[in-house]
């Protein structure tokens, strides 16, 4: 892998490790409004990779999400809601009134998919790594030189 593409790598893993924070700040009871804003911000970036390593780079606040769902058979209902979700991430920015409808229900429902997505977009990029030509910064060749 190059360079690059260890940093697409890392990029989904970040996005789990993202995840994996925000559902260990909920169990302790954390601001469920921020933790539904950094939901948000996970999608919406994973979205914009998965579009990336898809071949159809995507941008916006929302259209990322809409097209990986169309594109990977996503469950409709991340696409229908993702609105109400990023609410909470203008709201993080001061450019909007807190939504009223933040509950840990809510918060959980959308890790659960948010992992999905991520599942996903893991699978996905180990796909478009698989298609790339080896080069001489590859992990393998590194490994040769050692």
């Amino acid at each position: 892998m190059t360079q690059t593409n260890l940093e697409i790598a890392g990029s989904a893993r970040f996005f789990s490790s993202l995840l994996s924070d925000v559902q260990t700040s909920l169990a302790e009871g954390a601001s469920i409004p921020f933790e539904l804003s950094i939901l948000g911000t996970i999608m919406r970036h994973a979205s914009i990779l998965g579009c990336y390593v898809c071949g159809r780079p995507t941008f916006g606040r929302l259209r990322p999400v809409e097209k990986i769902v169309d594109l990977w058979g996503l469950d409709e209902i991340i696409k229908q809601s993702f609105p109400a979700l990023y609410r909470y991430r203008i709201w993080s920015e001061g450019r909007s009134n807190s939504p009223a409808d933040a509950s840990l229900e809510n918060a959980l429902c959308w890790c659960a998919r948010a992992d999905r997505v991520l599942t996903e977009l893991e699978g996905r990029v180990n796909d478009y790594e698989r298609t790339l030509p080896k080069t001489a910064c590859s992990r393998e060749r590194i490994g040769q030189l050692q």
